[in-house]
C-alpha cells in the first residue's frame, strides 16, 4: 500500500511537470484526433505471420487526452432488428464486459473532461433495411432513443459493403438529416459523420500513364452524401485500409510521361495518405482522379488509420508509425493541402504495449504512440494527459 501512495504521488509530481496542450479537448481549431471505442472491451487481432494478439478493455474516461473526439462502436441490430449499442462482442455469444450505467457514466465523464462522444451506427453486425417509409421511422424512432439514452453528441455511419444493397440511398439521406436537424434543431452542436472504406470516395486506379482508368467499388456513399448534402457532414473519414496493396490512386507527382502517377500503399503509407488527401479534396485531385468520387473539403477531410499492426487486415501495409504519420503531413504541406486531422481503429489497440515479436518481427508499440503523434502535429508535440490515466499505468 506504501508504495502505491509513493508512485501516485510521484505520478502527480510528474503530471504537474507536463507541458499542457495549446488547446483544450473542446477546440478543433488545430485539428481532429479521433478514435473509436469498442463498448464491448477488447479485441482479437488479425493474424500476422501467423501469430495474433489479444487487446484489452480502457474505460473511455481514461483514454489519453490527446484524443479530442471518441467514436462508440457500434450501434447493430439484435434477431428481431431492434437497434441496441453493442455492449458484447457482436460477433460472439459472449457477455457484456460493461453495464450500461457504467457505459452511461463513462461518456458523461469523457464529456466532462472537453472530449466530442458520438455513436457510430454500422460495422460487420448492423443488418440494416432502408427501402420504405416505415424503415425511415424505425430509423429516426430507434436512434434517438439510443442517443437520448447514453448522451452521445453525434452519430457516425459505418456501413459496410454487406448492408449497401439493402439500402435506399435517398431515404436513408431522409432518415439521417431527421435525426441530426432534431438536435441541431435543439441548438444542440451535433455532429453527423462517415466512415467509408475508402474506394467508395476515390476511385481506383488502373493502369497508367494515358490509359489509366478509374473505377469505384460502388457509388452507394456517392449517392448518400448527395442526399444528405456535403455540407452538412462535420467530417468524413475514410478508411485507408483492407483494400489490398496494389490499390491505389493517383497522386500529385507525373510520372515520366508527364501523367498522374499511381501511389499505392505498399509505395508507404506516408504517400498514400498525402496522395489520397490530395485527390479526395483538391479539384486537381479530383480531376486527375476521373472526377467520379466526392470532392471533400479539406477542412471535413480525416484521414482513418489502424492504431496499430493487428488492428486491421494486411499485416504492416497500412500501419501509419509516428514517423510515416510525420512524413505523410509534411507531404501534404509540401503539396499545399491541408487536411482535417486523423482518425484511428482504436482506443484498446492504441493503449497496447506490443513487443519486438508479438507480431511481426520489428515492429514495437509503446501505449498512446499513434494517438500522441497526431496531437504532436496540432500542438507542437505537448499534449495535456488526464491524472487518472497516469494513475491508472503506475499503480
Amino acid at each position: 500500500m506504501k508504495s502505491h501512495i509513493i508512485w501516485r504521488a510521484l505520478a502527480l509530481v510528474f503530471f504537474l511537470f507536463i507541458p499542457l496542450a495549446a488547446h483544450a479537448a473542446t477546440d478543433f481549431t488545430n485539428g481532429i484526433n479521433a478514435t473509436y471505442w469498442c463498448a464491448w472491451g477488447g479485441n482479437t487481432s488479425y493474424s500476422v505471420a501467423g501469430k495474433q494478439i489479444q487487446s484489452s478493455a480502457v474505460d473511455m474516461d481514461v483514454v489519453n487526452a490527446c484524443y479530442n473526439v471518441i467514436i462508440t462502436a457500434f450501434i447493430v441490430t439484435d434477431d428481431e432488428g431492434n437497434y441496441i449499442l453493442a455492449l458484447k462482442d457482436p460477433g460472439s455469444q459472449g457477455t457484456s464486459y460493461y453495464t450500461e450505467q457504467q457505459v452511461k457514466d463513462m461518456i458523461a465523464a469523457s464529456k466532462a473532461q472537453g472530449r466530442k462522444v458520438i455513436v457510430s451506427l454500422g460495422g460487420q453486425y448492423f443488418d440494416l433495411s432502408m427501402k420504405t417509409q416505415d424503415d425511415v421511422t424505425t430509423f429516426v424512432t430507434q436512434t434517438k432513443h439510443i442517443v437520448d439514452t447514453y448522451g452521445f453528441e453525434g452519430i457516425d455511419l459505418d456501413l459496410e459493403t454487406g448492408v449497401l444493397s439493402s439500402i435506399d440511398a435517398s431515404l436513408m439521406g431522409q432518415a439521417v438529416m431527421a435525426v441530426v436537424n432534431f438536435y441541431r434543431g435543439q441548438g444542440q452542436d451535433f455532429w453527423l459523420t462517415a466512415a467509408p472504406e475508402w474506394c467508395y470516395i476515390v476511385p481506383f486506379m488502373y493502369g497508367t500513364g494515358q490509359w489509366a482508368s478509374h473505377s469505384l467499388a460502388g457509388t452507394f456513399y456517392v449517392d448518400l452524401i448527395s442526399a444528405i448534402g456535403i455540407e452538412n457532414f462535420t467530417s468524413i473519414w475514410p478508411q485507408l485500409y483492407n483494400q489490398g496493396p496494389a490499390n491505389g490512386v493517383a497522386g500529385p507527382d507525373n510520372d515520366e510521361q508527364g501523367f498522374p502517377a499511381k501511389v499505392v500503399p505498399t509505395d508507404g503509407m506516408d504517400k498514400f495518405m498525402s496522395a489520397f488527401a490530395w485527390a479526395a479534396s483538391t479539384s486537381a485531385g479530383y480531376a486527375a482522379n476521373g472526377s467520379i468520387g466526392v470532392l471533400i473539403p479539406e477542412n471535413k477531410l480525416v484521414l482513418g488509420i489502424p492504431a496499430t499492426e493487428g488492428a486491421a487486415g494486411g499485416e504492416m501495409t497500412y500501419i501509419a508509425t509516428p514517423t510515416l504519420i510525420t512524413n505523410g503531413w509534411s507531404l501534404m504541406q509540401n503539396n499545399h493541402n491541408t487536411i482535417a486531422g486523423f482518425m484511428n481503429w482504436s482506443v484498446d489497440w492504441d493503449a497496447l504495449t506490443i513487443n519486438d515479436g508479438d507480431l511481426s518481427a520489428g515492429y514495437t508499440h509503446t501505449p498512446w504512440e499513434t494517438g500522441l503523434a497526431v496531437a504532436s502535429l496540432f500542438d507542437g508535440g505537448t499534449v495535456s494527459v488526464p491524472l487518472a490515466a497516469i494513475l491508472l499505468v503506475v499503480e
